[in-house]
């Protein structure tokens, strides 16, 4: 069932490309704009009713955006669009760590980091590159296959580091348990990585952990916010 005509055939519901052309994007609900995304329906629902069954059934934007490519084909999600889908949210995942931003404080990072975290069903990494500016020069995101730890390689991100160069480093991952936390393994993975660094004159400026509950900052614990 194509977008075409106003209202779908044989209903009063209205069809968002139509009232995104008359109203604006922003006017559009959430289910309007998935329908856009999605562009057609199934033999049994104009696109907006399936839009809203997918929604419904998942719990919202926030559930969709949890969906992996299994699931959404297997909700009735053609290839293609769930491939849309999941590109759309590794963009709106990515933005807050675009590279020439500056990193400035433990909170707005951790603030960033929630929605980058939130949908992984399992741990990951995030490795932060920065410039003497601590300006980002570039990231790195790994997922592990496992829900408990996800591998630091620390001779990666030292290579990584010499290679761009870069003058700090900073690293963040989340855990599935919510309770945001370091593990006795998390603590000598950060103090193996920052005396590896140390060696070659980069700074390891800050472990993050975060959760839906929170997170905790290494350099908070010291007392210490800014990263300035």
């Amino acid at each position: 069932m194509e977008l075409g005509d106003r209202y779908f055939r044989g209903t009063n519901i209205e069809k968002p490309r139509e009232k995104a052309i008359r109203n604006g994007i922003a006017t559009l609900d959430d289910s309007e704009l998935l329908a856009l995304l999605l562009n057609t329906g199934t033999k049994n629902e104009n696109v907006v009713e399936f839009s809203n069954r997918i929604l419904y059934e998942k719990g919202g934007l926030r559930g969709l955006v949890s969906l992996d490519y299994d699931d959404l084909t297997t909700f009735g999600v053609k290839k293609t669009k769930a491939f849309l889908l999941l590109a759309m949210r590794e963009i709106i995942r990515r933005l807050p760590f675009e590279e020439n931003k500056s990193v400035t404080d433990t909170y707005s990072l951790a603030k960033d980091l929630i929605p980058l975290f939130q949908t992984e069903k399992c741990e990951s990494l995030l490795v932060l590159y920065l410039d003497k500016r601590k300006m980002i020069i570039k990231r790195e995101i790994s997922t592990s296959k496992s829900v408990e730890r996800v591998k630091v390689d620390v001779t990666s991100i030292l290579k990584t580091s010499l290679s761009l160069p870069a003058s700090f480093v900073i690293t963040a991952h989340n855990h599935c348990s919510s309770i945001p936390k370091p593990s006795l393994k998390d603590l000598e993975v950060f103090k193996k990585l920052r005396k590896i660094l140390s060696d070659s004159n980069i700074i390891l400026l800050d472990n993050l952990i975060v959760t839906s509950k929170g997170y905790w900052s290494e350099l908070e614990e010291r007392g210490i916010s800014s990263l300035n």
